[in-house]
């Protein structure tokens, strides 16, 4: 028994390097050797190394969503979207140059190519790169591409941007359908489209809505009748009292803050009528 009460500290180039015992003084039985498992670089946390970590954002409408793709191992690759959430689009995003983002998940950006790289990642939020988050074994994971995760990044105000169409602060549109009248409901906050939640929606709500676009009143309603929106949801619990000349006017729980879930409770959609 050559060495006993090795003590590394991680950055020498030989085991010989750390400090130990003099050789062949220990006080062990070879019931007590020691060993090790490899892992190949590219199966353990930190295979890639961070100063050769990318990602990037795929097949989304503008530059500030789609589906997230990291390069690892001299290839890119998807992310699984098991355990998915905020606080890893806000990394994503901001590591991307924008100040948050919302997780998409089920391949909302269609289901991307070649290997599935990360899986099960658990951002806290103040990571300011994704390598830097908790997640299983490079390429460890049981998942498809139709569970690719993306992020749509929220854009700053003074986004100059192409794809910055949402130009007026508290502006609403009716998107999803073919016929101007009726739709997904949608409100602009922070030069970006995003949702809102069904709770307590009403006809209050809706002639608001219809009002604000200069129809008469409000037709019908339903929840995601229009089909899934992207972006963020940015308001849940609206009441209005009819008196509001637009819906931001209206009491709500703050812009982005909701108890929504990603299926159709997270989208009001209406008809808007001229009489």
């Amino acid at each position: 028994i050559m060495m006993d009460d090795v003590n590394c500290l991680g950055d020498e180039a030989t085991l010989a390097s750390c400090t130990f015992r003099d050789w062949q003084n220990h006080n062990c039985l070879h019931s007590e050797d020691a060993g090790v498992v490899c892992l190949a670089e590219e199966s353990h946390q930190f295979g890639c190394k961070s100063e050769t970590f990318r990602v990037r954002l795929a097949d989304g409408d503008g530059k500030n969503e789609g589906r997230v793709e990291v390069y690892c191992g001299g290839q890119w690759g998807t992310v699984c979207n098991n355990s998915w959430s905020k606080s890893d689009a806000d990394v994503i995003c901001r590591q991307l140059g924008y100040p948050g983002g919302v997780p998409e998940a089920s391949a909302v950006f269609g289901p991307g190519l070649g290997p599935i790289l990360m899986d099960n990642v658990q951002c806290k939020g103040t990571e300011t790169s994704l390598h830097q988050c908790k997640f299983v074994k490079w390429k460890d994971q049981n998942c498809r591409h139709s569970e690719d995760a993306g992020v749509v990044c929220h854009i700053a105000e003074n986004c100059t941007y192409p794809e910055c169409n949402c130009q007026h602060e508290g502006a609403v549109r009716l998107a999803g359908s073919s016929y101007y009248a009726e739709g997904r409901v949608e409100i602009c906050h922070n030069n970006l489209w995003g949702t809102i939640c069904s709770n307590l929606w009403d006809w209050y709500e809706g002639n608001i809505v219809c009002q604000q676009l200069q129809f008469a009143a409000v037709n019908r309603g339903n929840n995601a009748g229009f089909g899934l929106g992207r972006g963020p949801i940015w308001m849940d619990n609206v009441q209005c009292h009819g008196q509001e000349e637009n819906l931001s006017q209206c009491d709500f729980d703050g812009w982005g803050v909701d108890d929504c879930d990603n299926g159709g409770k997270a989208n009001v959609s209406l008809s808007c009528t001229w009489n």
